[in-house]
């Protein structure tokens, strides 16, 4: 297979070649190892560590700067890994190499701590970028007291082309300083033997910038390859649909729709399981061959080996599965390495389902993430005395294997396994704790157990409720499989079912949806079915019918939902809420005529505001803010995101579903109008078959009153009649 000769170097590389300009490398007594490690990824992760301190030694360091430079590199070596972790390296092959890379890394990340070192001791200017070495011998030797012979020597070495050896300059110092400050003055020779080295190659201190990284990590598509880019990511956006891939497609922009309406389509053609899986390495296998052809896209080839690694496992084929996620670290490990925590993660996780763990490839994986410092979740399998985090050395034992199994369905959604050739899946242990998003940690042991969730740990509530609110479905269902009681309350008497619905305006997204088809399976309490939030005075069934979800009502109303419950800020009931929308739905309902109804009924809109905003809003307030042209443009907006999407053949059969349960159809309202009844709505609507059917259906009192709070006058229906011209209703009128 042919590669690209730009990849990442792995830190062996790195160090060695510092080494080398240092002129050290066969003097650290790990020349061998290191000579040996440049070509194989997997050494150990200790190693570095280890070339780093023997590449500062006593011998030719002073102590003090032993501990500066193995600290400074030390941390350098951590943020050469962070860029890997962040980018991908995928530059053109033919204008950038490796060694470019690895020079660019030394300008940027290593000659700054060598120069800062020599300014900081006051032997070098900010500006010199070269001739160290002449500066220094300039400063501490007198070499007019030196033989000819010597002087001509140390004018060879002024010159870049004679650089002297690290021995050479360890005579020197020996013979010709104090030995008090011997060792001083060889360490700073031997960083400016280095600068000078670095400059003769043309590796001088840059800046970091996107203008010098930009030709690593970019490739400008071009007429040659353009297509097989776009074959490529057509293929890779589906296998990594259908395999679930945790990670961001590389198609682009303008082939998006295109290519998820044929993802669209092919679901609902290829519907079973495995041959979705057969079509996914169907997929796999064309986007492997492209990256042959185009060796330019080698960058992307790991994301192919990762949806391998997958589609075995789904397969049931644990070995051939390991092996592929080995091939992906390594690919990760050259090219991109944005994703290299998650791959690790399934990776060992394989291995943990394996009758008898590769410990292979295990120590491979735990070293890399060592090197790499990733650090996985806390582990806790209520095991005595554990530590809570992976160790740092290069194996894993029998508990920790079996901590990665128990989180398996955290990392793998169990839909996408063939079970029947997946036999690990029935020796899963069982899971005691799942992790939020928010990482607050879930106890299946104590389903009901009541958590802090904020920063403060003052707000408590269920678990259950907190990954409702956080849509967290696969621990929702492991809540309550666990045994989690739905009849549980917040603090705030928010009950599962009125957080599941909170998005009442708009529509519930596909997790609450799953989410409710699962609490929907279990017993409500007539209490819970009922209760009111204390702060917003929310019940399920109001939240229904804000959602125009007409099934919902039906089945809230046969669990046993009582239908004339007093709920929401302006205490309404359920039917008489339904009316209000009904007849802003059927009336378009506009921005405009919300504004107008504050100017008529200031003192309401005043009172709701005061509900909504726990008094905290006053009405002037709002006003004057919708009264310049950026409140109102704004308020404009926010009123169509919030404006109900309820569809009036929904709403009408949510009214005559609350109809036939027994909804009171006199019952009095207290806002907007005190004594306006559901009744009366129907009739200022002009809904004649609702109106009629709520008197020969409903017993509609006719001869019932408000009180108008403008004049003191009762107005009865005819009047709301007349007053409305609802001319249909007006056949009601014996």
């Amino acid at each position: 297979m042919q590669t690209t000769s730009l990849v990442y170097p792995t830190g062996a590389v790195l160090l060695r070649e510092i080494a080398n300009h240092f002129g050290l490398k066969n003097h650290t007594d790990l020349a061998k190892q290191i000579d040996e490690y440049t070509d194989n990824i997997h050494y150990p992760h200790y190693f570095e560590e280890s070339f780093i301190k023997a590449l500062f030694n006593s011998k030719y360091f002073s102590a003090k700067t032993q501990s500066k430079m193995i600290h400074a590199f030390r941390k350098a070596m951590q943020e050469f890994y962070g860029f890997q972790l962040r980018f991908s390296l995928n530059g053109d092959a033919k204008q950038k190499t490796t060694d470019d890379f690895l020079n660019l890394m030394i300008s940027v990340k290593f000659i700054p701590i060598l120069k800062q070192h020599l300014i900081s001791l006051g032997c070098i200017s900010k500006n010199q970028k070269s001739h160290f070495v002449r500066e220094l011998l300039k400063q501490n030797f007198n070499v007019t007291k030196f033989t000819k012979e010597l002087q001509d020597r140390f004018r060879l070495w002024g010159n870049l082309e004679e650089l002297p050896e690290p021995q050479s300059l360890q005579l020197i110092v020996k013979d010709h300083i104090h030995f008090t400050k011997q060792a001083e003055i060889l360490s700073m020779l031997l960083i400016a033997r280095t600068l000078d080295s670095l400059y003769k190659n043309g590796i001088t201190e840059k800046e970091i910038s996107d203008q010098e990284f930009a030709p690593f990590i970019l490739q400008t598509l071009n007429s040659a390859n353009e297509s097989a880019y776009i074959h490529l990511s057509l293929n890779e956006f589906i296998f990594s649909s259908l395999l679930k891939l945790p990670k961001e497609n590389i198609i682009l922009d303008e082939y998006k729709d295109n290519a998820e309406s044929t993802l669209s389509v092919l679901y609902k053609r290829i519907q079973n399981q495995s041959d979705q899986l057969q079509f996914s390495l169907t997929n796999i296998n064309l986007f492997m061959e492209t990256i042959d052809q185009y060796p330019e896209f080698e960058s992307l080839r790991f994301s192919a080996h990762w949806a391998k690694a997958r589609y075995y496992l789904f397969t049931g084929r644990l070995e051939d599965a390991v092996q592929a996620y080995t091939e992906c670290v390594e690919s990760c490990i050259q090219y991109d390495g944005r994703n290299l925590e998650q791959i690790l993660t399934e990776a060992l996780t394989a291995c943990s389902l394996q009758n008898s763990p590769d410990s292979n490839s295990i120590r491979k994986f735990a070293n890399i993430a060592i090197r790499y410092h990733l650090r996985f979740s806390k582990i806790d399998l209520d095991f005595n005395n554990l530590p809570q985090k992976f160790k740092l050395e290069n194996v894993f034992e029998a508990w920790e294997l079996k901590a990665l199994s128990t989180k398996f369905y955290d990392i793998f959604d169990q839909q996408l396994f063939l079970i029947d050739e997946c036999s690990f899946l029935n020796d899963l242990p069982n899971q005691k704790f799942l992790t939020l998003k928010n990482k607050i940690r879930i106890d299946l042991s104590q389903p009901n157990k009541v958590i802090k969730i904020d920063d403060q740990k003052t707000v408590k509530m269920p678990q259950l409720l907190h990954a409702i609110q956080l849509r967290d479905v696969k621990t929702v269902k492991a809540l309550l499989n666990a045994g989690a009681d739905v009849n549980k309350l917040s603090t705030s008497n928010d009950s599962s079912l009125t957080i599941c619905l909170n998005d009442n305006i708009i529509e519930l997204s596909d997790e609450q949806q799953q989410i409710l088809a699962l609490l929907l399976k279990h017993r409500f309490s007539t209490e819970t079915l009922n209760i009111v939030s204390t702060k917003r005075r929310l019940s399920a069934l109001h939240l229904a019918i804000q959602l125009g979800d007409a099934n919902l009502v039906k089945t809230l109303v046969d669990m046993g939902t009582n239908v004339n419950l007093l709920a929401d800020i302006d205490h309404h009931t359920p039917l008489h809420l339904a009316l209000k929308m009904l007849h802003c739905v059927k009336r378009s309902f506009h921005f405009e005529d919300m504004i107008q109804r504050i100017i008529l009924h200031p003192e309401q809109s005043q009172y709701s505001l005061y509900q909504h905003s726990a008094g905290k809003l006053k009405l002037n307030d709002v006003w004057k803010n919708l009264d310049t042209p950026t409140g109102k443009m704004i308020g404009k907006e926010l009123f169509e995101v919030m404006k109900s999407k309820a569809s009036v053949e929904q709403l009408n059969k949510i009214v005559f579903i609350l109809l036939n349960a027994g909804a009171n159809v006199n019952q009095p309202a207290k806002l907007p109008i005190s004594g306006y009844t559901p009744f009366m709505l129907a009739l200022e609507s002009d809904e004649y078959e609702i109106a009629k059917y709520m008197l020969e259906q409903c017993k509609a009192d006719m001869n019932g009153s408000y009180v108008n709070p403008r004049n003191g006058k009762l107005v009865f229906p005819t009047d709301i009649i007349n007053h409305f011209k609802s001319t249909q209703c007006k056949q009601l009128i014996h």
